[in-house]
């Protein structure tokens, strides 16, 4: 014997009816729904958090510390930079390569302090011949069968310590700066601290023409122990107490003086930019 079907309610068939209209409809519309959603999220502007600053940066470049380490020095320069609100890259010795310095300007410095042997002295047969633009030692070693058409050009050198028997090491000049770095320094104050780095203007017109805002260096040759005193002296000045490059060269050459040895006294290039002071953050 069958069964007889049990009659379905009208009122819930009418319900069951509009719930697969519902979903028939709906489904697309929540689809679509989702999909503007997702597309709105995507394309438009969100509320940005408030961002740090970037920060400001300096670098160390100690190539003397290759014979004639500072740790002294380099710890409250450090302290002088980071109390200023920069980031500090130290770079020593052996690190401070002639590749390093082709890529220098584009590592994004506002400040480079430069402790390093430096000089217009150029050895021929081993005879030394004072004369011509600056040269910054590297510490890297000379070799013959490198940077051979940098040679060729005048824009690095074998070069030595007059005082001391010494290795030959690499050392860049103006021709460098303008014919192999790579990229431009960001308005960078450039302190070099080493013997006769102005002596002539030559490297600091093409450190400024590459996109420094000043170079400040020795007129002459400077004894290492008062070229140090110097330059903390002069990064105090110019961080801590905020003056520009005319007034921390002036303060300095009258608190520590020119050096006792050679007479020699710390000047900026270019003058019209003694007015300069460094970024705070």
């Amino acid at each position: 014997m069958r069964k007889r079907a049990k009659r379905v309610p009208k009122w819930k068939r009418r319900v069951r009816d509009w719930m697969r209209y519902a979903v028939w409809i709906g489904g697309p519309v929540l689809i679509l729904f989702f999909l503007v959603l997702i597309v709105k999220t995507v394309t438009s502007p969100t509320a940005s958090l408030p961002s740090e600053p970037d920060r400001i940066k300096a670098a160390i470049v100690d190539q003397i510390a290759l014979l004639s380490p500072n740790q002294e020095l380099i710890d409250t320069a450090v302290g002088y930079l980071g109390d200023a609100g920069f980031d500090v890259d130290i770079y020593e010795g052996e690190d401070v390569t002639v590749e390093f310095y082709k890529t220098l300007p584009a590592r994004g410095y506002e400040l480079i302090v430069v402790r390093t042997h430096s000089s217009n002295v150029e050895f021929i047969d081993d005879v030394p011949q004072q004369e011509g633009p600056v040269f910054l030692f590297t510490g890297e070693p000379h070799d013959k069968q490198r940077y051979t058409l940098e040679h060729l050009t005048d824009q690095i050198r074998a070069t030595k310590l007059l005082y001391d028997e010494s290795s030959m090491f690499f050392a860049i000049g103006p021709e460098f700066v303008k014919r192999s770095m790579t990229g431009r320094f960001e308005d960078t104050l450039i302190l070099i601290g080493g013997c006769q780095s102005m002596i002539t203007s030559g490297l600091a017109r093409a450190l400024v023409e590459r996109g420094a805002s000043a170079v400040i260096g020795w007129d002459d040759w400077v004894d290492l122990s008062h070229n140090d005193e110097a330059i903390i002296h002069l990064l105090y000045s110019l961080t801590a107490e905020g003056l520009t490059v005319e007034q921390a060269v002036e303060k300095t050459m009258s608190e520590v003086g020119p050096d006792s040895i050679y007479k020699s006294v710390l000047t900026y290039f270019p003058p019209e930019r003694g007015g300069y002071t460094l970024p705070r953050q």
